[in-house]
């Protein structure tokens, strides 16, 4: 989905430690440091990402690998030290405090970038993602950034540097000094408020804390510097509401500063941490795609377009507790369909996926459910259903193709709102997530799928059979229900008198109905959709006769609905 061009990323992870205060007897532990998370993040949107480190042998050095595995990276580039005093990097954040601790720390003591061949591990990468920080935390790993960032630079990819500094990790100008000498090499440099502030102080830059002051200083700095890109996320409270924010983000670059100032992402975030961090893997990612690094003449509208991901991502990632990125695609994607608007995340994130496919549904009110044997038609199925004017599909998750089905359809029609059907289980559930489902249909309403949608943010559209199911499902915070099975419950009278007893639940009605049916509940005015049992000829999907498939398609759509479905481009 995200095509072969990869994000090489090098530098320490760390074990976060973290607690609310000094008198708390209870803390959490996770893993992180800023070039794990950016690796964790993109591979976990589908981009190739190798990552490049040292950790330690044992429990520690497994649980990294596994982390990073889980999440598509390739780890055959990080060396593992099995010596017996070595640990990895700690930070440990009280409250608002953060002290760090590398006595011991593997990457520390142990990383030597001669020891790496550079030349396979840039083999199709675009973009070389490390910290600002690493020059500082001892001379192997000064050495080390050095060398790995000559070594990109000579093979033309684009070096991206992260300067997330704060006053507890080093004195910046201590720190300049180790990053200044390499700024020519590098292609998009990165900075916290923070490091703004310090930067346009040492460089004798007039700047006040408002935001647009800060944005003539970025100019100022990146005409300064000659770096093409400059970029800074800005977090701001919202005014009479306790822990949301706004967040924005801008970028310096080619004489322009591009912001999204103008919609910017609102959320309750509860993790402080890995936020910028998760700006970049969006911003990377995006980038990659729309080639922004190798393009002389970049337009704004991509660059507002990447920044925009970035702050979607990072708000998605602060939705859940420790520092790592972990956001699938199909996450991203439903938060960020309408680029002209605010995007709310968080507790309301379901509600932007759900408004995504109530727009589609306007345009086409048809979800085929799709079971096939073959996973390697499923694209061009996929192709056949949308020039025919259908814009979802939900796949069936009982089948043991179903994850791959789904990356096939994104692959083929990324515009494609893609459920995951009849997921009975979390794991099924999690699976579909992982591989692009933007929303998920249940045969019934199951307290723990429906806390680990909205954990995700990912809609889930229960089944329910009686007026008791429908009470306990409303309890649950779930309106948007399936009335299932449809046709063995009695059909479109039971359902009008369970409308009429929930009159604010919205219905999508499944089982049993045939096109003759469909008619009738799709007049219905709490009627959504209805989960037609499209009759595909399997002859012709088998065949690969897809003219005549799409012709069967439209017929059938006007038949039921009719009208002729909005088809926006020709496939």
């Amino acid at each position: 989905m995200s095509g072969d061009v990869g994000v090489v990323c090098f530098g320490e992870v760390l074990l976060c430690v973290k607690s609310d205060d000094d008198t708390s007897r209870q803390c959490t532990m996770d893993y992180g440091g800023s070039e794990f998370t950016v690796a964790v993040g993109c591979g976990t949107l589908g981009r190739q990402v190798r990552f490049v480190s040292v950790v330690p042998g044992g429990h520690l050095g497994t649980s990294v690998l596994k982390i990073a595995n889980d999440a598509g990276v390739d780890t055959s580039h990080v060396t593992v030290d099995d010596a017996v005093d070595s640990e990895l990097g700690m930070v440990i954040t009280t409250g608002h405090k953060s002290v760090y601790q590398r006595r011991h720390s593997s990457f520390c003591r142990r990383v030597d970038g001669r020891e790496y061949d550079w030349t396979s591990i840039f083999k199709n990468t675009g973009a070389f993602v490390t910290s600002a920080i690493t020059p500082s935390i001892s001379e192997p790993a000064r050495a080390a950034w050095v060398h790995s960032i000559k070594r990109a630079s000579l093979a033309k990819i684009p070096v991206v540097l992260n300067l997330n500094w704060t006053p507890s990790v080093i004195d910046f100008p201590l720190l300049w000094q180790a990053v200044k000498p390499v700024i020519h090499q590098v292609t998009l440099l990165t900075l916290s408020e923070q490091a703004l502030t310090a930067l346009a102080i040492l460089e004798s830059i007039k700047m006040s804390n408002k935001p647009d002051t800060k944005l003539k200083a970025l100019a100022a700095i990146r005409h300064m510097l000659r770096v093409p890109m400059l970029a800074i996320c800005f977090e701001r409270p919202m005014e009479g509401l306790n822990g949301w924010q706004y967040k924005w983000s801008a970028v310096a670059y080619q004489g322009h500063v591009v912001t999204t100032k103008a919609t910017p992402v609102q959320h309750r975030p509860i993790e402080s941490r890995g936020g910028s961090d998760a700006w970049l893997a969006g911003f990377v990612d995006e980038a990659i795609s729309q080639n922004l690094f190798g393009s002389k003449h970049t337009q704004k509208k991509q660059v507002r377009t990447a920044a925009r991901k970035g702050d979607i991502l990072s708000a998605l990632s602060q939705e859940k507790s420790g520092p790592l990125c972990a956001v699938p695609r199909a996450q991203l994607v439903g938060a960020a369909w309408d680029e002209n608007s605010t995007v709310i995340v968080g507790m309301a994130a379901d509600l932007s996926a759900r408004k995504r496919l109530d727009a589609g549904l306007k345009q086409c009110p048809f979800i085929p459910v799709i079971k096939l044997d073959d996973s390697l038609v499923a694209g061009k199925l996929a192709e056949v259903l949308a020039s025919a004017g259908v814009k979802a599909m939900n796949i069936d998750c009982s089948a043991d193709n179903a994850d791959s089905i789904i990356t096939e359809v994104l692959k083929a029609v990324p515009s494609m709102i893609v459920g995951g059907a009849r997921v009975t289980t979390p794991e099924r559930a999690r699976n579909a997530i992982q591989h692009g489902a933007a929303f998920l249909t249940s045969p019934a309403c199951d307290p723990e799928l429906v806390s680990l949608a909205a954990k995700l943010g990912v809609p889930l559209y229960p089944g329910v059979a009686t007026a008791t199911e429908v009470s306990n499902a409303l309890k649950m915070n779930m309106q948007d229900l399936i009335f299932f099975p449809a046709e063995q419950l009695g059909g479109l009278q039971s359902l009008r008198e369970l409308a009429q007893m929930y009159p604010a639940v919205r219905w999508i009605p499944a089982g049993g109905i045939d096109s003759s049916r469909l008619k009738g509940y799709l007049m219905h005015p709490n009627v959504i959709t209805a989960d037609l049992s499209w009759d595909l000829p399997k002859h012709l999907i088998n065949e690969g006769n897809w003219d005549e498939l799409r012709t069967h398609v439209q017929r059938m759509i006007i038949e039921v609905w009719g009208r002729a479905p909005v088809v926006q481009s020709k496939l």
